[in-house]
């Protein structure tokens, strides 16, 4: 079964900032490329996304990556593949204690 036609990358952000998991989390998504080989996305330290100590959530952190790898590889593979994550892994390196702005990026083909 063939997905519908890809949408442009300005009407997907526009409608991944307002998915409820990225909406109530404050996770924006600031960029995404036209030609879907990356994204960049903001999460600023609010008490919404605070933890116990005042840092991210790790929730939060891990939620504002974890889509666009597979989101980003579909969108250049097209139509008529998917791509499932089977695993992933974080590693905190240091607390989050101000915005946070990490950029995914897809492989490219050569």
């Amino acid at each position: 079964m063939a997905r519908k036609r890809a949408l442009s990358a300005a009407t997907f952000r526009r409608g991944i900032n307002l998915w409820p998991p990225f909406l109530f989390a404050g996770i924006r998504v600031m960029s995404v490329g036209a030609d879907y080989r990356s994204a960049r996305v903001r999460l600023r330290l609010r008490r919404s996304n605070r933890n116990w100590v005042g840092t991210h959530f790790g929730g939060s952190l891990f939620a504002m990556t974890d889509p666009f790898w597979m989101l980003l590889v579909m969108q250049n593979l097209g139509p008529d593949y998917y791509v499932w994550d089977s695993a992933a892994e974080i590693r905190f390196v240091s607390p989050g204690a101000a915005t946070c702005s990490p950029t995914s990026s897809s492989p490219t083909t050569g």
